[in-house]
């Protein structure tokens, strides 16, 4: 009997500037909201984007090549496009906050 084998790539998650720009005022509105609620956004963030590393094709593709992840405890999406040609997963600016 064959064992079948599923290849996984390692992909390098790579965020761009203003991408980080957006993440930084994110968590600065959470920490004006509450003291400490923009490092626990961050965490979120951190963990959905290993996530996105682990299991690039299984979150929604939301425009052409662009796939969004929701961070479920914040109203914030995090956008993002795999480039298999050279193995990365680009972390791209997010303009759009979630209001589901």
């Amino acid at each position: 009997m064959k064992q079948s084998k599923k290849l996984e790539k390692n992909y390098r998650v790579i965020v761009s500037e203003q991408a980080q720009y957006d993440l930084k005022e994110a968590a600065h509105y959470y920490h004006l909201q509450q003291n400490g609620l923009g490092a626990k956004f961050l965490l979120s963030i951190e963990d959905v984007l290993q996530s996105i590393k682990k299991f690039p094709g299984t979150f929604q593709i939301r425009f052409k090549d662009i796939r969004i992840a929701v961070i479920r405890k914040y109203p914030y999406l995090v956008f993002y496009r795999i480039s298999s040609e050279r193995n990365e997963i680009q972390i791209i600016p997010n303009k759009y906050p979630y209001e589901g």
